[in-house]
């Protein structure tokens, strides 16, 4: 949920010195980089200095390729010593500006034309060849974004380390990778077959400790995302991105590597085995789907955001694949509101919801907990109904949908301020689609409040935005 608040001065502060803490991070390797990509290109003959480093930029001599700003004399400007240094690079955020040309962008965008690729106007799976992962660094363009605003897809050396989390994992050769494993069959109820088949694995990942304010690091469970292209058998061809999630904090999670593009979690290891299998089950998470799958043998994946959000591309091989798709989403508000939210974007006509068995524990939330309760998944996947008109409901319905508010409170909290204890344990928390008024007499305590809940909520890492109209932005 976002929640409209204010932030207090000392705290904004506090904020923003963290983001620049973690932006100062990961810009040294994108610096890195783009210093190597920059070697290569302008070569080993040119006399001076390739590049100048000024304060918090770094001034590069030449136009690094022939295609660079687009322009035809835009390319080595050696007998125009007066056009020298005139690209400049931000060696904090990597966005770049050439005062010669005008060409000017982000960090993305840089790596991108420092890649010599061509743009590709089509989606990842029809301009996708299988040769590409063996290519140095190669980017696809998303067709629904600016033409500069390409995807970057991993080298072949970054192919083969994620390869190599899987078998670290199985191999059990370390007591990190015992833990993981411990983690993986005790608290999630996984058996072994199911962890290899979908290709889990372990990696040590760095993230960043607020209470603290230093780096930890902690043991990360990784889940590889993978497309199909067909009849070809799984390989790590197919392997484009990987995504890492903590054991120990569920909200320290990563996506390595950095502006890569999106995928779903189990779809080449469904199609490997089951290649003529026309329906399959999406699901929030990624032990629910591995869940599905142990208990069932059913065909199952995970999205690769959560309920938040499904790329454009993924809708399109979702409909490609599959003439079926049954959603079961968290038990929970945001889970329910998801459901309906997706379906809309996949097509009414292909989905089907699952819902909780009504004999089940109220406290299930999702796949992974009614396998860890030994409860039957097949039921509810037989009980699966078809999506309705969300503008037209007959009684029985409105019915079910109060019943369940009642009976599962919880699942319909909002986000809380861990700070005002007392007050969240009768609101509940603010809901998504919500608005909350704070009225009162002058000096009754309004604005300190908001403060207060503002705060309580920016350290959970959500924005927040105050519109002031009678406190002075100072105060």
């Amino acid at each position: 949920a976002v929640i409209m608040m204010v932030i207090s001065g000392h705290n904004m502060v506090g904020l923003r010195r963290r983001l620049l803490e973690r932006r100062a991070y990961s810009a040294v390797g994108d610096l890195q980089y783009i210093k190597d990509r920059l070697d290569t290109l302008l070569g080993p003959s040119m006399r001076g200095p390739k590049w100048r480093e000024n304060g918090d930029y770094l001034s590069v001599r030449e136009c690094p390729l022939p295609d660079f700003c687009g322009k035809a004399d835009g390319y080595r400007t050696r007998n125009g010593e007066g056009n020298n240094y005139t690209l400049h690079i931000n060696r904090n955020h990597c966005g770049f500006n050439c005062f010669r040309c005008g060409i000017k962008g982000n960090e993305r965008q840089l790596r991108f034309k420092l890649s010599g690729a061509k743009i590709q106007q089509s989606s990842l799976l029809k301009s996708r060849s299988h040769k590409s992962f063996q290519d140095d660094q190669l980017m696809i363009q998303d067709d629904q974004v600016n033409e500069e605003a390409a995807v970057l897809l991993p080298t072949a050396q970054k192919v083969d380390e994620w390869a190599t989390y899987s078998r670290r994992l199985l191999e059990q050769n370390d007591k990190d990778a015992i833990a993981v494993m411990k983690y993986l069959q005790e608290e999630r109820g996984l058996n072994l077959n199911t962890i290899a088949f979908f290709g889990v694995g372990i990696k040590d990942e760095r993230f960043f400790d607020k209470e603290h304010n230093n780096f930890v690091i902690e043991n990360c469970v990784t889940f590889p995302w993978l497309v199909d292209y067909g009849q070809e058998p799984l390989s790590k061809n197919r392997l484009i991105r990987m995504k890492l999630r903590s054991i120990k904090n569920k909200k320290n999670m990563r996506l390595d590597a950095k502006g890569g593009p999106w995928g779903f979690f189990g779809l080449s290891a469904h199609k490997l085995i089951q290649p003529d299998v026309k329906f399959v089950i999406l699901t929030e998470g990624e032990y629910d789907a591995m869940a599905i799958y142990q208990a069932t043998g059913y065909p199952a994946i995970s999205l690769p955001n959560g309920a938040s959000s499904l790329h454009h591309s993924l809708v399109e091989q979702l409909n490609n694949a599959y003439e079926c798709i049954y959603l079961w989403f968290d038990n929970d508000e945001s889970g329910i509101a998801a459901t309906q939210k997706f379906a809309k974007k996949i097509g009414m006509n292909k989905c089907r919801f699952i819902r909780n068995c009504d004999h089940w524990p109220k406290s299930i939330k999702d796949a992974n907990d009614a396998l860890r309760h030994g409860l039957d998944l097949s039921l509810a996947i037989a009980q699966a109904e078809s999506p309705r008109h969300d503008k037209i409901v007959n009684f029985a319905e409105f019915r079910n949908i109060i019943f369940h508010e009642l009976r599962n409170p919880h699942a319909y909290g909002g986000t809380q301020c861990e700070s005002l204890p007392g007050l969240m344990k009768k609101l509940r928390g603010f809901r998504r689609g919500e608005l909350t008024l704070l009225t009162g007499h002058t000096g009754g305590g309004k604005t300190t409040l908001a403060s207060q809940i503002s705060i309580g909520i920016a350290d959970q890492g959500i924005n927040t935005l105050w519109g002031s109209f009678e406190v002075k932005i100072t105060k």
